[in-house]
C-alpha cells in the first residue's frame, strides 16, 4: 500500500456547539465527497478555510486556502466574523 492511502486527513468544520469532523485518506471517492462538502460551504461565503497541522507540530503555521487540498493533513473551516455597529 502506498503512503498516500494510509495517511488519514481531517476537515474540521467549526460550528456553534460541537465541531463537525470529516476524515478521508487516499481513496478518490472519499476525497471527492469531502471536496464537494468543502466547496458547498465555501460557496456560502460564510466560512474561511485554513490548512492546519497537528498540535504536536507547533512550529508549522496555518495557511488560508480557497481551494480544497486533498494532501492537507488537516483543514479547518471557521465561520466568518461579521462586524459592524449594532
Amino acid at each position: 500500500m502506498s503512503n498516500a492511502t494510509e495517511q488519514l486527513h481531517e476537515m474540521i468544520i467549526l460550528t456553534p456547539g460541537n465541531p463537525r469532523r470529516v476524515s478521508w485518506n487516499g481513496v478518490v471517492e472519499e476525497q471527492d465527497q469531502v471536496r464537494a462538502r468543502f466547496n458547498e460551504l465555501m460557496r456560502t461565503n460564510q466560512y474561511l478555510a485554513y490548512k492546519t497541522t497537528d498540535v504536536d507540530k507547533p512550529t508549522q503555521r496555518s495557511e488560508m486556502i480557497r481551494d480544497f487540498d486533498a494532501t492537507a493533513e488537516r483543514i479547518t473551516l471557521t465561520p466568518r466574523i461579521v462586524g459592524g455597529r449594532g
